[in-house]
């Protein structure tokens, strides 16, 4: 929850920013926009 109130990103994308954490795969696909925000986390648009 932290990452939430830190970051200003909402419960979901917290949540997955939470798993990639956890187990590293490199990158996020998606269109969503909040996680360029988190920049231990990679986004790439599909």
């Amino acid at each position: 929850m932290d990452l939430c109130a830190e970051k200003n990103v909402g419960f979901i994308d917290a949540y997955h920013a939470t798993l990639l954490r956890k187990k590293p795969l490199g990158a996020l696909y998606g269109y969503d926009k909040d996680f360029d925000g988190l920049p231990e986390l990679r986004r790439l648009e599909p």
